[in-house]
């Protein structure tokens, strides 16, 4: 009795794991029927210095998010396909941009420089 309890905790514990570790960069990722590969998604140029854009091809991205890396929001964009996005009125550093989709889960982030 003492060994089939272990075991299904070990059981249970390992199917946790696995699953909290399908989180990196390129893991597929499911929201409101509609599936993002994380790697696809990409922020161009970097370093930037006046306009950025966003390397996409699809519906699943509502937004773009920039924070400085103290966490405070600085600017926030509406994703358009092939539309660029002016950042000159940033100074210049590090940046995290936030990839949001429609259903208001974060798709991806990604570090920016601003030159």
């Amino acid at each position: 009795m003492k060994k089939k309890l272990l075991f299904l905790l070990f059981a249970f514990f390992t199917t946790t794991l696995l699953v909290a570790q399908q989180t990196d960069d390129n893991t597929l990722v499911a929201e409101a029927s509609v599936v993002v590969n994380r790697s696809a998604v990409k922020v161009y140029p970097n370093p930037a210095s006046n306009f950025i854009g966003l390397r996409y091809k699809g519906s699943a991205v509502k937004e773009l998010v920039i924070y400085n890396l103290l966490g405070k929001k600085m600017k926030s964009f509406l994703y358009h396909a092939d539309q660029t996005y002016n950042i000159a009125s940033l100074p210049k550093g590090m940046y995290l941009i936030r990839i949001i989709g429609h259903d208001n889960k974060v798709i991806k982030t990604q570090r920016l420089s601003k030159r």
